[in-house]
Formats: structure tokens, sequence, C-alpha cells
């Protein structure tokens, strides 16, 4: 399996052409802007006030060539502060997933099911080209759990390949997020099973 990071991975016609998967990240503006300069003062040495100068110089090529990118992904990822968010608890992030409906559906009324009696924490909006996936940072642990065991149960054999305690958790090691572990567990989920459509279908082979 081969996957490409980048900026740029969705722009060109003939490399999406290529991939069996497109993800986007898609974290609103604020927050983004916040992680770029936690990660570059704390990793590369510069002040706030040089990265916030460095994404305004650059924000003309992000909204040419970054943004439109999303509406390639298969997969499309947006973190978003709720009301009162404390920027030192990322764990009470929320996230909205975007499926789009050439994916494999992927079978969550058990999830939905427990989340009933108080719908807001995860819902499920299906529309025309897309199921909306929201999960909420005040997701119980109990419906937490449920949607892993659930994920976990599909990528079946899969699943030794994944360390269960890196999921959800902070590159810095801060803390860990329901929403973080449920969003990397369904993109897990369908690099997995994207491959194994790749090779049933012939478009993939295994030595």
């Amino acid at each position: 399996m081969v996957i490409l990071e980048g900026l740029l991975t969705l722009y060109s016609p003939a490399l999406r052409g290529r991939y069996h998967l497109t993800v986007y990240l898609d974290p609103e503006e604020e927050l983004r802007r916040e992680w770029k300069v936690k990660r570059d003062v704390a990793k590369r040495g510069y002040t706030p006030e040089e990265v916030l100068a460095d994404i305004e110089r650059r924000m003309p090529d992000s909204k040419a060539f970054i943004w439109p990118q999303k509406e390639h992904a298969d997969i499309v990822v947006r973190f978003y502060r709720p009301l009162g968010y404390d920027p030192e608890n990322p764990s009470t992030l929320n996230v909205r997933i975007t499926l789009k409906h050439t994916l494999p559906r992927l079978d969550l009324s058990e999830v939905l099911h427990s989340a009933y009696e108080d719908e807001a924490l995860i819902r499920l909006e299906t529309r025309r080209e897309a199921d909306i996936l929201d999960i909420t940072g005040n997701v119980t642990p109990e419906q937490a759990q449920t949607f892993e065991r659930i994920i976990w149960e599909h990528l079946g054999p899969h699943a030794e390949h994944f360390d269960p305690s890196l999921v959800g958790t902070f590159w810095d090691k801060a803390g860990q997020s329901y929403p973080l572990a449920l969003t990397q567990l369904i993109i897990a989920y369908y690099l997995v099973k994207m491959r194994e459509l790749a090779i049933e279908r012939g478009h993939l082979r295994v030595a």
C-alpha cells in the first residue's frame, strides 16, 4: 500500500485517477491557524508572528490551488470548535466527516441507535452526494466505544496492523480525543476496504 500526503496531492487530474481513496483535511480556518502556529513554534523554531505572517502571504495560493481540491476527495474531515471552546482542551473539538456515495456504505445503525436518546452527540445525515457524520467532542465513552468496536470488527485481521493505544492520541501526546479516534478508524476502515475492492476488481495486484 502506498500513501501520499501533501498539499497538492489532489490537484493533478492524472494523479487523482490513480488513487483508490482520497481524503481531504478541512479544519475550521481559525483552528487551522491555531494548529499551524502551535506546530511551527514547537517543531520549527518560528515565532507566532512569523507563522501568521507566512499564512497571510500564502493565502492567495491556498485559495487558488489547495482549497478547491476538497471537491475531489472521497472523505472530507472537518474539525470545528464547539461553543466555549478552550484551546487547552482540544479533546472537546467536534468533527464532521463527509463520506461521498462513491464509497461503500458503512453500517452505523448500531451506533446511531445507541445515540438515540441524545442524537445531537452522533448524527448522520444522508444528502444527495454524500453522508454527513457529525460527532461532538462530548460524545459519551459508551457511544464512542460502541463505534470503535464496530470499526475494529470491520477491520478483521487487518486490525493487527494498528496500535489501539495510539488511536485518538495527539501528536504532542497531550491527550486523546474520541472524535479524532473515530475519524482515524473510519479512514483506516476505508483504506482496507478500498484496497480489497481494488484487488477484487483486478485494479491492484498483490504478490
